[in-house]
């Protein structure tokens, strides 16, 4: 290992890291406004405000069941990183973005290392840059989302298993399985890349006995966090396995279940079918449903779908180790089970499930293609077709974030010059992205809810929560025949309509 070579490869890793992560700063919203950020976001701040670990942007189920205040449904990992990088930097609404990129940087040297320590100089530059413009790590680093923190903890674990001094081996498997387990607090997927932790382990030198004691520790430590993280509030329990049953059910023949985030959904709406029954519908019908969706999808969502599943099939053909080749077969076939229980035919959610595996499969790829297959003209044309197929997923991501920042910054002033200064609790039936008040208003609360207002769990819900206003697309009758009074919202030509209760 040369050391001037390795920081000149560097120094050219982190330029490319820096260029892209720059160009994305200035051309994407800088704060989050993806649903699912703001409520990472909020957590954080709602944290570090003396809160507790809860959102101000809970699902209609999570309200109803737990009340308010209320966790998220996601493990905590991700917002304590945001907390902990905005007590740091105090860069406030930025930290998320600016996380995000600084984490894929690192992410880049980690990939950098981790082939170096298996195979040469050459192939580990070319793998790092390829690692930075993978079209989903680019989407996915502008967006205050967990993914690329999934992304660099599990291949620190990966990095720190691959550590080829066999006086370091205990330091392997410690740092390893701490960096295991706080993927897993970010997301519980990476539990998924275990049998390849252990199958890099195992070829470093590790005895059977000890990774068994090492794969039992780690499994504890995951299965205890879970348990305190859900135990930790009254319903917590109920609320996830509702949600369970309802991906369980989608895209199945079994009855339906309205979505626990955007409805109100108790277990007296979960049905029983027979374990049969289930069995049939979600071994054989949802794999059928899920692969008709995508086939019907527009032809650059499924290449880019194929761009994530294939290297997942290659890497356990290519790799030679043979027990690299079971861990990665392994932790593929666990993913598709996954994302067969799962919203697999959702492009976003299918891309968030897979990334993590799709990246670290790209990577095994690199380190085990034959020598004829790694100069650097095809290493050049490999970047050059990322960075085409990302131009059209860049695209409709623009065009999605930017319609989403215009229309909620409107809503969010609209919103503050018609209830005042006051912390509110504001029921949100349009669109899930819009509620960008929450960045400026710590004390709101925000409950999705896409249902009649009509029904009696609404109306149980809106008082329970103590509910001051209310935003939709429609009119609603039920609110004025309460005494509720109603303004008409003209947002990007799209007229919204705000109830607020009587005082």
């Amino acid at each position: 290992m040369n050391k001037k070579t390795t920081l000149i490869h560097l120094g050219i890793i982190t330029g490319l890291g820096l260029a892209v992560g720059l160009a994305g700063w200035i051309l994407f919203p800088k704060i989050p406004i993806i649903s699912d950020s703001i409520g990472y976001f909020t957590i954080a701040r709602n944290l570090l405000m003396g809160k507790g670990l809860v959102s101000s942007y809970p699902g209609a189920t999570n309200a109803f069941i737990m009340g308010l205040p209320c966790p998220d449904l996601h493990m905590p990992g991700w917002p304590l990183l945001i907390a902990g990088f905005m007590w740091l930097t105090r860069t406030g609404p930025y930290s998320p973005n600016i996380l995000d990129i600084l984490l894929t940087l690192l992410s880049s040297v980690l990939v950098y290392f981790i082939v170096l320590f298996w195979s040469d100089e050459r192939k580990a530059l070319a793998s790092s840059l390829i690692f930075l413009l993978l079209p989903w790590i680019i989407s996915y680093e502008f967006t205050g989302l967990a993914e690329i923190a999934l992304v660099f903890w599990v291949l620190l674990s990966l990095f720190f298993a691959s550590i080829p001094n066999p006086r370091y081996i205990w330091a392997s498997v410690l740092g390893s399985g701490f960096a295991l387990l706080v993927a897993y607090l970010v997301r519980e997927s990476a539990l998924f890349f275990l049998p390849l932790v252990i199958a890099l382990l195992r070829t470093r030198g590790l005895s059977f006995w000890r990774l068994a004691l090492f794969a039992s520790a780690l499994l504890l430590g995951c299965f205890l966090s879970s348990y305190i993280y859900y135990s930790s509030y009254p319903g917590f329990r109920d609320v996830r396995e509702i949600l369970a049953w309802y991906d369980l059910f989608t895209k199945t023949k079994l009855p339906p279940i309205k979505s626990p985030i955007t409805s109100i959904v108790t277990w007296g709406d979960v049905p029983h079918p027979s374990p049969g029954e289930i069995l049939w519908n979600v071994l054989i019908i949802k794999p059928l449903r899920i692969l008709s969706v995508i086939l019907k999808r527009e032809r650059y969502y499924i290449i880019i779908r194929l761009c994530l599943v294939i290297p997942m099939i290659l890497a356990p053909l290519v790799v030679k180790p043979r027990s690299h080749k079971i861990g990665l077969a392994v932790s593929a076939l666990i993913l598709v089970g996954v994302v067969t229980l799962y919203h697999g035919h959702q492009f976003d959610t299918f891309m968030r499930i897979t990334m993590a595996s799709a990246t670290v499969a790209v990577v095994f790829l690199i380190i085990w293609l034959k020598k004829s297959l790694t100069r650097w003209p095809l290493y050049a044309l490999f970047m050059l077709s990322e960075v085409v197929l990302g131009l059209g997923m860049y695209r409709d991501y623009w065009n999605s974030l930017v319609s989403s920042e215009r229309v909620g910054a409107q809503l969010a002033q609209d919103l503050n010059q018609i209830l005042g200064s006051e912390p509110a609790v504001i029921g949100w039936s349009v669109y899930a992205d819009y509620p960008l008040h929450l960045i400026k208003r710590p004390n709101d609360y925000a409950v999705l809810y896409y249902e009649a207002t009509s029904d009696p769990d609404f109306i149980t819900l809106r008082d329970k929560i103590g509910m001051d206003a209310f935003v939709s697309y429609s009119q609603s009758p039920d609110f004025i025949s309460s005494g509720w009074r109603e303004d008409t919202l003209v947002v990007d030509n799209e007229v919204m309509y705000l109830y607020r209760r009587p005082k």
